[in-house]
């Protein structure tokens, strides 16, 4: 499954060493597998992943949601986007649903896609 994923972000067949045989375009692909795939939902339903060990600790929403942040974006949330997905999650059924919902937000956001 993995290998799939790579493959539509252009991973290469490495038959040259070379950068030149890496693609750097995106598609219609790569969009689906972020939207739909089976590796990112695998990813994010794993019960040991980031937000399984986030939850374990005991973290409050906005410690977790601060942690998704600087690891998706490599920045802090703005006051607004925290308080706005704490709420989010404190409304939630499944507070672990609502905190794989934000992470998949976040990898489906312009800033983490057009991010290099």
């Amino acid at each position: 499954m993995g290998e799939k994923f790579l493959k539509v972000f252009g991973k290469p067949d490495r038959l040259l060493s070379c950068e030149c045989e890496r693609s750097e375009d995106t598609g219609v692909l790569q969009s689906f597998q972020l939207l739909t795939g089976e590796l990112l939902h695998s990813l994010l339903d794993a019960p040991d992943n980031r937000i399984g060990k986030l939850m374990k600790q005991r973290n409050s929403d906005a410690e977790i949601i601060e942690t998704l942040f600087l690891s998706a974006l490599t920045r802090y949330p703005t006051a607004k986007e925290k308080e706005k997905l704490a709420e989010f999650v404190a409304k939630a059924k499944d507070r672990r649903e609502a905190l794989e919902d934000v992470v998949w937000g976040l990898v489906n956001s312009k800033e983490f896609l057009l991010r290099r």
